[in-house]
């Protein structure tokens, strides 16, 4: 049986340092049978360039120039010219074991999974890398309720689209949302994880995430970065619904996305109105803060933000942070 078309979608915006690394470690894969989909979001610096000059040299490399409409519009438009029975997603300004394609393409195939995910390692430079989940190791007998419960572990970086293997099929009826621009991810993963029944989990750490520079995720706080208190209340009222053994960990999981986003907004003039909205929502609900699951730090903050002012309550936590 011949090995089956895995279609790698890279979305690209303003990445020309690394986008060249990005794509040649696709190409240097031991897994041959790729077609590789980068999706040019617009860029205004030589990302495009460095991409049309790779797919000259690359029959398996398509390169597809869009305007600049944001991550999600790019990861749509990829998996609507993808053509492989797998897909994988790669940001482009991160890299990939050469061994990545084969090891989660053999996990598939011999236990008939929907879904593999692999660790990864969160890379600085050649001489500073950490590997990002040293606690979960290789199983290929995981469920959705395995994989969306990882999703209340923000450390191990799970909703994320990378370091994955997907059954194409997995995405029929389902798209990233195109009015968000940061954390689309967190309203995707746990609709396809929901849909895997059968799953796998490497504890090899064959992605590399790269952290030098800026990127979405790395950028300075912006209104944006709300959306995942959105996500967030979705992932609780799909667990309420669909997963009730996980609802109070999304619940959870929920209050601490918007304890944490107010500490980001009192240092924001122009954005208190949110700080304020969300000081409401938790001060309603502290009876349940107080006695749950979560930290002892995170009852402190919410305590803190239900009684202060955000320009109060930036000054108290600077001073408890840097003590």
């Amino acid at each position: 049986m011949g090995e089956e078309l895995i279609s790698v979608i890279v979305p690209c915006y303003n990445i020309e340092e690394y986008v060249e690394r990005c794509i040649k470690s696709i190409i240097s894969q031991t897994y041959n049978n790729l077609e590789i989909i980068a999706v040019d979001d617009g860029s205004q610096d030589r990302t495009g360039d460095i991409l049309d000059r790779i797919s000259a040299v690359e029959p398996r490399l398509m390169v597809f120039h869009f305007l600049n409409e944001g991550p999600s519009c790019a990861r749509n438009h990829g998996l609507e010219k993808a053509n492989g029975k797998f897909v994988m997603c790669i940001d482009g300004d991160d890299f990939i074991d050469k061994e990545m394609v084969r090891t989660m393409y053999d996990m598939a195939i011999r236990h008939n999974l929907d879904l593999v995910a692999s660790n990864y390692t969160l890379y600085y430079s050649v001489k500073t890398q950490v590997v990002g989940n040293v606690t979960d190791k290789t199983c290929f007998r995981e469920t959705s309720v395995d994989f969306i419960n990882r999703l209340f572990e923000p450390s191990k970086r799970f909703c994320s689209a990378w370091a994955k293997l997907y059954k194409k099929e997995l995405f029929e009826g389902v798209k990233y949302p195109q009015n968000i621009f940061f954390g689309e991810d967190m309203f995707v993963a746990i609709i396809l994880f929901d849909k895997a029944k059968r799953l796998g989990y490497i504890e090899e750490p064959l992605y590399f995430y790269n952290q030098q520079g800026v990127s979405l995720v790395r950028s300075k706080f912006n209104k944006n970065k709300l959306c995942m208190v959105e996500a967030a209340k979705n992932w609780y009222v799909f667990c309420k619904s669909k997963y009730p053994c996980l609802a109070n960990k999304a619940l959870d999981n929920y209050y601490v996305t918007m304890i944490d986003m107010c500490t980001f907004l009192s240092a924001e003039k122009e954005l208190y109105k949110y700080y304020n909205e969300y000081k409401e929502l938790i001060r309603k609900e502290l009876n349940y803060i107080n006695a749950s699951a979560l930290r002892t730090n995170d009852k402190i903050k919410a305590n803190m933000i239900s009684r202060m002012p955000p320009w109060f309550y930036y000054i108290v936590h600077s001073i408890v942070r840097n003590r």
